[in-house]
């Protein structure tokens, strides 16, 4: 049986926010060659399973290209400075067949560069239970192609078993999931009992029910950027059992051509309290079953429409059939900033305050050479220090020191760190981008920057464990 490996490398893990921001709705590729893995396991019987038992905080576990037919089960967590990765190898693409849980206490976890299959139909997934079922807070699955061949809802976000928080899903295909003919349970994101969710710039179409459900416990989610295309419904709002769901956003989406019911609506059950806070801005919405000049929009119960939507039905797709879902050049949608296709039309996507909303861009100089941000701290500053500088073709470079607070000789945490992570402020979290040596109490790193997020304004940061971390600074990318 093959088996992973357990020889550490030298950490260079380029992940979430970046390798997201520049995954469009096109064809899975595989994984990006910027990532370096510290554990591999080949396809064999239960080797994914071994592969992510083996895994320590800070660790990136990779697997080969090829199908792995098994349940797997996120056993360990990691840390906000250093998580747990699963992720394809280098170049590659794997795919797993069968239900893939994170469970309660499996806490910052990314899961990216993954074709996922929770169908039973391989002897995998015998209770047929939704797949992904997060319970874990800080999870983020990134740039995966998920499905379960119609047999059951696909992500599950929190249940009895775990709320969850923090949730991150972004850049994934998610398609084809639910029993056919519908039954008006299997959904392609079910928003269960979370706080804080993020759905974003994901390709969310062909689910027997809704693309996103929240029910009955969704606390300020934001689904911005995302095509829900040719689902029963396309979103609701919603409640029972007393709670309701509420402050939740949705912006900067396509939701277009649901085939049962609503593209947007809502339901609460009598007696049941009404939905408070939630709104729809800046989509493009329309078509389908329940279109008669509306934009196949509910009546506003428990939620808010704002005038600045687009109401089409004809959203004019460059290839539906062929699951191309870029807008044709006059798409009536094309003013819509929405990053599943790419098109930042409407307005800059910069990170989201807490409330949901998008501060305005910042205006660049103009200037006849590069602007350099320069951050090395006073002496009495922090014990990592930070400096970037902007090169061309959207690269930025990094270098810094692992220091003592007097700016003199390394204290003994600093002395024996071994790397650095590099994290990126985003939607209001700081997420970990790549881990980089430190040698001698020095780092160094270049970070490309995908075309999409070039020219916006990023927070970075860097983390040193047991050691501290740099104050932010900020950069623009061109």
């Amino acid at each position: 049986m093959p088996s992973a490996s357990t020889t550490p490398k030298r950490l260079s893990a380029a992940l979430a926010p970046l390798a997201a921001a520049a995954a469009l709705a096109f064809a899975a590729a595989p994984a990006s060659a910027d990532v370096t893995c510290t554990k591999v396991a080949s396809p064999g019987s239960g080797s994914a399973t071994e592969l992510v038992n083996s895994l320590a905080p800070g660790d990136v576990g990779c697997l080969h290209g090829g199908t792995y037919v098994e349940d797997v089960k996120m056993t360990q967590g990691g840390t906000a400075s250093a998580p747990v990765t699963l992720t394809s190898y280098p170049g590659e693409r794997a795919t797993i067949v069968g239900r893939f849980y994170v469970p309660k206490g499996s806490n910052y976890v990314t899961v990216s560069n993954l074709d996922l299959n929770g169908t039973t139909a391989q002897g995998t997934n015998d209770a047929n239970d939704p797949s992904p079922t997060i319970n874990a807070e800080n999870v983020s699955f990134v740039g995966n192609d998920v499905t379960n061949d119609h047999h059951q809802i696909c992500f599950l976000l929190g249940n009895s078993w775990g709320a969850v928080k923090d949730t991150l899903i972004q850049g994934n295909r998610i398609h084809d999931c639910g029993r056919l003919p519908s039954r008006n349970l299997d959904h392609g994101i079910y928003v269960e009992v979370s706080t804080g969710a993020r759905i974003l710039d994901n390709v969310i179409y062909d689910n027997a029910d809704r693309g996103v459900q929240l029910y009955h416990d969704a606390q300020g989610t934001l689904v911005r950027g995302n095509v829900i295309d040719r689902n029963g419904e396309g979103i609701i709002f919603s409640g029972d059992y007393g709670y309701t769901s509420n402050d939740n956003v949705v912006e900067d989406n396509i939701i277009t051509n649901s085939n049962l019911r609503n593209n947007v609506e809502s339901w609460y059950p009598d007696g049941n309290p009404i939905g408070k806070g939630n709104v729809v801005r800046n989509n493009c919405i329309g078509g389908g079953a329940y279109d008669h000049g509306n934009g196949g929009i509910s009546s506003e119960w428990g939620f808010s429409v704002e005038n600045n939507n687009v109401l089409t039905k004809a959203p004019q797709f460059v290839d539906r059939g062929g699951k191309d879902f870029r807008l044709q050049g006059d798409s009536p949608c094309k003013g819509i900033a929405n990053g599943a296709t790419g098109s930042t039309a409407a307005r800059d996507l910069g990170p989201a305050t807490s409330t949901g909303t998008t501060p305005p861009a910042t205006t660049p100089t103009q200037t006849s050479t590069p602007p350099v941000s320069t951050s090395n701290p006073p002496k009495s500053g922090p014990a990592v220090s930070l400096r970037t500088r902007r090169a061309r073709g959207g690269r930025v470079r990094l270098t810094g020191r692992v220091r003592s607070a007097s700016g003199n000789k390394l204290h003994s945490a600093a002395a024996a760190a071994t790397r650095a992570i590099v994290q990126l402020r985003f939607d209001g979290a700081w997420y970990p981008l790549k881990s980089v040596p430190v040698r001698d109490g020095r780092f160094s790193s270049q970070l490309r920057i995908p075309a999409v997020m070039r020219g916006r304004v990023l927070r970075l940061r860097v983390v040193v464990p047991k050691v501290g971390k740099s104050h932010t600074v900020t950069v623009r990318a061109f």
